[in-house]
């Protein structure tokens, strides 16, 4: 009997593609205090539609700020979930930004 449901059960495909993800920033100095704003792209060889991702920060270094509704979090972990968004070209950039707590370097 079990197996006559599985076979009556509908079959549901994943599909997903390769994509490239950059980070970057137009400032080219920035220091303790000020707001920087970088720019997560994505890039894929097809159309982009549902989008999860998780981004670690130094947060000795940088504070999150601001950033679009579907990225959250601080303390050095963001989450970006971007899921139910109407598929878009084979590009995506979202704007995050944040605040410089002292001199460093992160990655």
């Amino acid at each position: 009997m079990l197996l006559l449901l599985l076979a009556a059960a509908p079959v549901k495909t994943a599909e997903a593609a390769s994509a490239t993800i950059t980070l970057t920033t137009d400032a080219e100095e920035i220091h303790a205090g000020d707001t920087v704003e970088v720019k997560l792209t994505i890039s894929a060889d097809a159309t982009i539609g549902d989008f999860e991702a998780f981004l670690r920060y130094d947060d000795t270094i940088f504070e999150f700020y601001s950033a679009v509704d579907c990225i959250t979090g601080d303390a050095g972990s963001l989450r970006i979930y971007d899921i139910g968004a109407s598929p878009s070209a084979q590009e995506r950039t979202y704007r995050i930004w944040f605040k410089a707590l002292t001199q460093g370097e992160c990655e």
